[in-house]
């Protein structure tokens, strides 16, 4: 098994550890800016929590996160959340108990993407996963437009005065006004999110064409803890990264069943399903071979082989801009990465034994290991190269006893799958009313993500508490307007 210091579950168990049980170094009184010593529930001074061994851990391997560079936020969630999911299939069932359930089932979600064919007026739905709930500002909906015109409209004045002047501020002396920033209301945002969006390239099966679109995005479930981010970051024309200087008014409580999506409903007619890929490149006379050169385009854009050449055959090998578009419609299917098999093809090879494609099992056998053990590497990773080549080298103690392990997994699985029903699938996320509070928020001082500082507020027993690096104290008055990200938890 990993060493304590090389393992994610480890580390992390220490930290949770350390932060319930107030653990950790001795700190100076000067922990809470009152003066207090601190919520450590026995009159002890304050502790810091000083997780060196996992910060180490979580950024090795990557480029920006190993270093001491000013990182983004957000991203570092979701760099977070994948790092220990890989340790969950990894390590868990070495570490954790059989109950457990994984962390990033906390927070992830489904959205359901409604796309309108504007010839036909024919639909269709498209799911896909989700952490953050990312909400752009429009900044033309503030409240307070007539207090920004006219303080815009001083302030060009007083830059006139001063450039005619003696250089002082407006010619008098006066003291610099402060600046009126733009207040923009959280449900601007969310109506913002929820409007129709026209897409000009749409693919339509039934118009077997390109052409207009209506897009739009609902909730297909939503998660116990909803992780919003606002956009408050965008590049300038010249291309430099800039901040919006903008207070977006949060409340405590929201509620998104508003933006549930219920799906097809009656009078909708859903778009023809395109012929599937591997029917299509089934035997017979009029199969289809994927154009290799189409198919290394669309790869080197980062899809899987097997999905590119679906792509491809789907589209009769009509171009790779038409297949790219086909892959973003069905890149979520249940067997976009499966391997196209070619019945009656003269040389076509067939998936590999135990469902896999022999192109996966090539590529794992040449790191040393047998198919035996990549087969099940494979099975316990749903297919993914990069995943089950983690799962094998993080279990090369054991790996017969994991792999026999897993083997007896997916005997007891295809028997259960046997009598499961269609609904067992949506059990992947975690549902419930879209009624949410405000449970704390990460707001960043600097004017954008390459330089500055990020500081954390959490509400706790309707209280609010600042954590800047090693200090904690009451917050009285939090920078909710000025949040980066927020956590929302749903009302019980």
């Amino acid at each position: 098994s990993a060493k304590p210091q090389n393992s994610l579950l480890v580390q992390l168990a220490k930290l949770s550890r350390a932060l319930v049980f107030a653990k950790g170094l001795a700190n100076e009184p000067e922990l809470d800016e009152k003066g207090d010593k601190g919520e450590t529930g026995e009159g002890e001074p304050g502790m810091c929590i000083s997780p060196e061994m996992f910060k180490a851990l979580i950024g090795r391997g990557h480029a920006e996160f190993s270093s001491s560079r000013q990182q983004d936020s957000v991203e570092f969630f979701l760099h977070l959340l994948e790092q220990v999911s890989r340790a969950e299939r990894s390590n868990g069932q070495a570490l954790l108990p059989p109950t457990f359930k994984p962390l990033s089932s906390d927070f992830a979600f489904e959205f359901e993407d409604r796309f309108e064919c504007g010839e036909s007026k024919k639909v269709m739905y498209k799911q896909r996963e989700d952490k953050v709930f990312a909400l752009s500002i429009p900044v033309e909906m503030a409240t307070n437009l007539q207090e920004i015109k006219a303080y815009e409209e001083r302030e060009s004045k007083r830059q006139k005065l001063k450039e005619a002047g003696d250089g002082s501020n407006g010619g008098n002396g006066a003291a610099e006004e402060p600046k009126v920033i733009p207040i923009v209301p959280f449900q601007a945002c969310v109506d913002h999110f929820a409007q129709e969006e026209t897409l000009d390239d749409f693919y339509s099966t039934a118009a077997q064409k390109k052409g207009k679109a209506l897009r739009s995005v609902g909730f297909k479930s939503f998660p116990r803890y909803l992780v919003v981010y606002l956009r408050r970051y965008y590049v300038d024309a010249s291309w430099r990264p800039c901040k919006l200087d903008v207070s977006v008014d949060i409340p405590e409580e929201i509620s998104l069943e508003g933006l549930r999506s219920a799906g097809l409903v009656p009078g909708e007619e859903e778009l023809p399903e395109e012929a599937p890929a591997a029917a299509a490149a089934g035997g017979g006379a009029g199969a289809v071979e994927p154009n290799q050169e189409i198919v290394a385009q669309l790869m080197g854009m980062g899809f899987s082989e097997n999905g590119c050449k679906r792509a491809a055959i789907a589209m009769k090998n009509a171009s790779a801009e038409q297949c790219m578009e086909w892959i973003f419609q069905h890149m979520e299917d249940a067997d976009f990465n499966d391997p196209i098999t070619q019945e009656g093809a003269a040389g076509a090879p067939g998936p590999a034994a135990g469902g896999h494609s022999a192109e996966s099992l090539e590529m794992l056998k040449s790191m040393g290991f047998t198919e035996k053990q990549c087969g099940a590497a494979l099975d316990a990773c749903q297919g993914s190269v990069e995943r089950a080549a983690d799962w094998l080298f993080s279990h090369m103690d054991d790996l017969d006893r994991v792999v026999a392990e897993q083997e007896q997994q997916k005997g007891a699985g295809a028997a259960a799958a046997s009598g499961a029903t269609s609904g067992d699938e949506e059990s992947k996320f975690e549902d419930g009313p879209g009624e949410y509070k405000l449970a704390g928020i990460v707001s960043h001082i600097g004017k954008n993500t390459g330089s500055g500082h990020y500081v954390a507020h959490i509400r706790r027993d309707g209280k609010w508490y600042i954590f800047n690096d090693e200090k904690v104290a009451m917050s009285e008055k939090p920078p909710i307007g000025f949040a980066y990200m927020c956590m929302f938890e749903r009302k019980a």
